[in-house]
């Protein structure tokens, strides 16, 4: 029985050890001239004619860029485009949002303001449709240190 336990743990370590070069470059590669984050998380919900608010997702998005945001729901095609953009100091978020029902244009783009955290409403002209977003920083994430030794638990 002894035996037996002694040969699993040789095994297992060899097999550990085989590996353990395998692992090393991919976690290299990944934090190789890895920036600061410099995006947002877009949180979306759509209401229109008087039906149930729609979800349409979070989704993020980069400082001074844009994205669209799509979603099937009882039988109607929903899709939102927002761009962001800050102020020149920094404290103040441009937003251009523009919501589309079926093919259709319900809330033209529009430039608003914001802040972070806060729900924004914009509402068609005809007062039937309304688009709610809030805008979250994504925090900065810290370099992560790796361990270069040929130690194969040199990080744990």
């Amino acid at each position: 029985m002894q035996l037996r336990t002694l040969a699993f743990a040789v095994g297992t370590s060899f097999f550990a050890l085989g590996l353990a070069p395998l692992a090393a470059p991919v976690h290299a590669a990944q934090t190789e001239g890895a920036q600061p984050e410099t995006t947002a998380q877009i949180d979306v919900t759509v209401k229109s004619n008087g039906a149930d608010a729609v979800h349409l997702g979070a989704r993020q998005v980069a400082w001074d860029g844009s994205a669209a945001l799509r979603k099937s729901a009882d039988e109607h095609e929903h899709a939102v485009a927002i761009g962001l953009r800050r102020s020149d100091d920094g404290q103040r978020i441009h937003v251009a949002v523009s919501y589309v029902l079926d093919g259709a244009t319900v809330v033209t783009e529009r430039d608003v303001a914001a802040n972070l955290a806060e729900p924004v409403r914009l509402a068609s002209e005809d007062g039937k449709a309304e688009v709610v977003f809030v805008i979250h920083a994504d925090a900065p994430r810290k370099r992560i240190q790796i361990d270069d030794s040929d130690d194969p638990l040199g990080g744990l």
